[in-house]
């Protein structure tokens, strides 16, 4: 009973870390980069300097990965004590 009270909440648990981190925006880091693009107005050959922002989210995407493993593998731990438990 203990075991399944144990997985059971570590799923749920699981679950609801998945969902916060596949929510939230963690940003590691700010790169910008200045490029040299066409100009917009359409008629000019000249280039004009963009400057960009890029923001990688890795910790949110390793997150919520991580978590949902977590819980897939509890998931499969709660079943396998349903399944041994004895009348």
């Amino acid at each position: 009973m203990k075991w399944k009270i144990l997985f059971g909440g570590l799923f749920i648990l699981s679950v609801t870390m998945t969902f916060i981190y596949a929510n939230k925006s963690m940003i590691i880091y700010n790169k910008t980069s200045v490029e040299n693009v066409p100009a917009s107005d359409g008629g000019s050959f000249f280039e004009e300097q963009v400057t960009r922002t890029y923001q990688d989210n890795y910790a949110s995407i390793g997150g919520a990965i991580g978590f949902g493993i977590i819980a897939a593998a509890s998931l499969l731990a709660f079943a396998i004590c349903v399944k041994n438990e004895k009348p």
